[in-house]
């Protein structure tokens, strides 16, 4: 699909306090993150989402990632067999191995195998803001509170 250059934004046509000042937001968003229109529409209709997707190589390397995945998990093999296939694509990825278990959780979210790594890799890394890591985190299915506590079932 071509890069759309152009978003229209509708709003009531009368004046309103601070419209001009949320469409220049949506505005330099847009501009400022290089995005597509299905991307931002993906952004805004999932933000904790789309912070899973930038944590994993970006949106782009996200959906391919689960394009693919949703074939693999189509295929009407055994149950067990279809996980064993999801596992052998993520580790077959050339992306690091917290980008691999960040992929299989948001596949798996019931299962708790790398859940310590996931919220260790995300403390340490200084690239992720603690917005983007509770993003990240709800994304996942994890639950946290308001001062930062962090739980899964």
């Amino acid at each position: 699909m071509p890069k759309i250059k152009t978003i229209g934004i509708l709003t009531s046509g009368g004046d309103s306090p601070g419209m001009n000042a949320a469409i220049r937001a949506v505005t330099r968003a847009a501009i400022a993150n290089d995005m597509s229109y299905d991307e931002y529409q993906y952004y805004s209709q999932n933000p904790n989402k789309y912070a899973v997707a930038k944590s994993v190589g970006g949106y782009k390397a996200y959906k391919a990632y689960q394009s693919a995945l949703s074939d693999i998990k189509a295929d009407n093999g055994v149950s067990g067999s279809r996980k064993r296939k999801v596992i052998q694509y993520i580790n077959g990825l050339d992306i690091s191995f917290n980008e691999k278990i960040i992929l299989f959780k948001n596949e798996y979210p019931s299962d708790n195998t790398y859940n310590q790594q996931i919220i260790q890799y995300l403390r340490e890394n200084d690239d992720i803001s603690g917005k983007e890591m509770k993003q990240i985190l709800l994304g996942l299915g994890f639950t946290v509170t308001d001062n930062g506590k962090i739980y899964w079932n």
